[in-house]
């Protein structure tokens, strides 16, 4: 998607949005670390209402948590559930983001999104169907756990402009490339 660091802090700078200090990214991780749903929400709403860009706000709040929450769990200094209640209360403000208004698509051939195999890390993925909405793109969020033939036909109905395919946990890398073989055949 050509995002990079540079482009997010060019972006901030071009909207001259220095709002984002008022609730530093400390602030919000230790929010999420502490359970603080509230506190989490009332960040973002800020954010939002101060017209930081969705962009910023994914990749400077939640993405940089989600990656600072999986080292932390890597590292054996967190639990499971605690991982996944992060990752929840993350799914739940990348709605409240999206609610912001989006481009409409113009009906172009949709672009597919999904983790193959057994893959459930979804939340990287969500955020750029998210961007790609945002951008006017019609977007197909299929997820996880689909049977390859099931894909090959969702690819023969939708004929879709592309595919984008996740995957988190080197584990999975060989599903990925089994099911790209396979769509390749098609």
């Amino acid at each position: 998607l050509g995002r990079d660091d540079q482009y997010v802090r060019k972006e901030v700078e071009n909207k001259g949005v220095e709002d984002a200090r008022d609730y530093p990214y400390e602030l919000y991780m230790k929010s999420l670390l502490e359970g603080d749903k509230k506190m989490v929400r009332k960040i973002l709403l800020h954010l939002l209402k101060k017209g930081v860009p969705s962009k910023v706000i994914y990749h400077d709040y939640i993405e940089r948590s989600l990656k600072e929450t999986g080292e932390l769990w890597e590292q054996g200094e967190m639990p499971i559930w605690k991982e996944h209640f992060i990752s929840e209360i993350s799914l739940e403000n990348m709605a409240l983001v999206k609610r912001r208004k989006f481009q409409e698509g113009d009906g172009e051939r949709p672009i597919l999104l999904l983790t193959p195999g057994a893959e459930q890390h979804h939340i990287g993925l969500k955020m750029v169907g998210d961007i790609l909405e945002s951008n006017g793109h019609n977007v197909m969020y299929l997820g996880n756990m689909i049977p390859t033939d099931n894909i090959v036909q969702a690819i023969k109905d939708k004929k879709p402009y592309a595919i984008i395919l996740s995957v988190t946990m080197p584990y999975h890398i060989d599903s990925a490339k089994l099911l790209i073989d396979v769509i390749k055949q098609k």
